[in-house]
């Protein structure tokens, strides 16, 4: 397959690979952030925004992930989780 350049991701697709990592759009994802560069309009991103925060994604949404001591050390952060990437990659085989 040739190099790609510039790549573009519908919402749904985005929500697929946002809430599963072993998910089909996640893998696209990844190779598509690894062989080009991914584009995205205001408008989709507005409302990737909006889908994710619909309630019935709330079970989704676990933690800030950060390697940085200074932000470890307030978890939990006004009921937000903050992890290590280590820590998330373990939540998310849960």
């Amino acid at each position: 397959m040739s190099a790609l350049r510039r790549v573009v991701f519908d919402t749904i697709s985005l929500v697929g690979a946002a809430l599963r990592l072993d998910s089909v759009p996640h893998r696209a994802l990844a190779q598509a952030l690894s062989a080009g560069d991914l584009c995205a309009s205001a408008a989709t991103l507005a409302e990737l925004e909006q889908v994710l925060l619909r309630p019935k994604f709330d079970r989704y949404q676990r933690a800030l992930i950060s390697s940085d001591a200074d932000l470890l050390v307030m978890h939990p952060w006004q009921g937000v989780q903050i992890v290590t990437p280590a820590t998330f990659v373990e939540l998310a085989r849960t």
